[in-house]
């Protein structure tokens, strides 16, 4: 069986491409081992330098435009907890974001201008790992073809197998899950993909919001996600 680790920003899908994978395919996904997965992939040093962590890493990527709207509605559902930022929809794009892992014992904090800081940090970080160690998933691909998506991540680290001839997503919303897949791993919330394929949350920014975004998000990791600027 094959082990994966799992990345990506909170609300980056994480949680539903655990769930195809361990479906439809001879494979586990961790969150547990080497960095957390909303963070970063560990940096550990020797005496020889660099010390590559032993892990095949599956990166979790939103459109950022969608990844904010929903990073805020999750900010909010959780009373933030986890995060310093800004507390209105209006304030939370130019505030500054700090994540707090709040779970016993409690990990060093992360600060970021901004919660686009965020996110371009994390996937700058995650571009930057070779590509023998990571392969980037974008939700959007997931969404419009999950089949193909799970027989890319099996072509790109060999001796992963499938065991579905066809993959389907869930009807209802993800639940929040930890390690082990949960008995119920979905809420009774139908899921309105139709939000993120005709890029419905477009419609909650301002002009002077996308004009944020504009300012904030890098042009050239932007390319490398296959992800346009507004």
């Amino acid at each position: 069986m094959q082990t994966f680790k799992i990345y990506g920003v909170f609300r980056s899908g994480t949680n539903l491409l655990k769930l195809l994978i361990e479906q439809n395919m001879d494979a586990e996904c961790r969150f547990s081992i080497g960095g957390h997965k909303h963070l970063y992939s560990p940096m550990n040093f020797g005496p020889d330098g660099y010390i590559v962590p032993d892990e095949k890493a599956l990166v979790c990527v939103k459109d950022p435009y969608a990844s904010m709207a929903s990073l805020f509605r999750y900010a909010k559902l959780v009373k933030f907890r986890h995060f310093d930022c800004g507390r209105s929809w209006e304030t939370f794009l130019t505030s500054r974001f700090v994540v707090s892992i709040d779970q016993a014992p409690y990990p060093p904090s992360f600060w970021f201008r901004s919660p686009i800081d965020y996110w371009t940090s994390h996937y700058f970080h995650m571009a930057s790992l070779p590509a023998e160690r990571a392969i980037i998933v974008r939700y959007e691909d997931v969404l419009a073809d999950p089949y193909a998506v799970l027989e890319r991540i099996a072509r790109h680290f060999p001796g992963t197998m499938m065991t579905s001839q066809s993959v389907a997503l869930p009807a209802n919303a993800m639940a929040r899950m930890r390690e082990k897949l949960a008995d119920k791993p979905v809420t009774d919330r139908p899921f309105d993909i139709g939000w993120y394929n005709l890029r419905q949350y477009m419609r909650e920014f301002s002009a002077p919001q996308l004009a944020e975004m504009r300012g904030a998000l890098d042009t050239d990791l932007m390319d490398r996600l296959g992800y346009v600027i507004a």
